[in-house]
């Protein structure tokens, strides 16, 4: 890290001892930063001017994910295959003997209205907490971590 100062002549002083860096963890908090020039020691005073309401800063809203899955609660395999071989399924041939979409379309409607009564979909809000500072990485290796716990 360094701390630059802009001179009045437009040159910059570099410091390159990690003494002199200000740290933030969100710049959008800090209203300014700069390097005060004392004129008796080699490092010079670096400061930095947070916002006063920075907390008041709203945060970008992203919206819940919603995740849609069957509900297996209820349903047993038996009764499913029972439904389907009640269904006519020569009904299909019949109507559609040249449009296999058409044919397609019939028999994902009936299926489909057979599995939502066996296993409904649901639908479920999921949280969304952003972390920059989980990588994939970082992820895997703390999974392993936890893992090679156990």
């Amino acid at each position: 890290m360094v701390a630059i100062k802009a001179n009045d002549n437009g040159t910059k002083r570099i410091s390159k001892s990690l003494i002199d860096h200000f740290s933030t963890s969100n710049a959008r908090h800090i209203l300014k930063t700069d390097v005060l020039e004392t004129g008796m020691v080699d490092h010079y005073l670096i400061y930095g001017i947070r916002k006063i309401n920075a907390w008041r800063i709203k945060k970008p809203v992203t919206p819940p994910k919603i995740v849609e899955f069957r509900s297996m609660r209820t349903y047993d395999k038996s009764l499913f295959q029972e439904d389907l071989k009640q269904i006519d399924w020569k009904t299909i041939l019949n109507t559609y003997t040249n449009d296999p979409s058409g044919m397609a379309n019939i028999f994902q409607e009936i299926f489909s209205s057979v599995l939502n009564a066996h296993a409904p979909i649901k639908k479920q809000r999921v949280k969304t907490e952003f972390a920059p500072w989980l990588t994939l990485i970082l992820g895997r290796q703390w999974r392993h971590e936890i893992s090679s716990k156990e």
